[in-house]
């Protein structure tokens, strides 16, 4: 795994809590926050992330 910089994690931690997210048909889901766009290919993988960057 790649370890991210302090702002990198910082900028992720914003974009998972004040983001827009948005859950498409498939079952993708985007966040975006300003010019950040994240993907996750299923559900389970954006829980996970937000447990890990709000540090649950």
């Amino acid at each position: 795994m790649i370890r991210a910089s302090n702002t990198t994690q910082e900028a992720l931690r914003a974009a998972l809590r004040w983001g827009h997210v948005h859950i498409c048909v498939l079952g993708q889901i985007t966040v975006t926050c300003g010019a950040m766009r994240l993907c996750f290919s299923t559900v389970t993988d954006y829980l996970n992330l937000t447990q890990k960057m709000l540090g649950r």
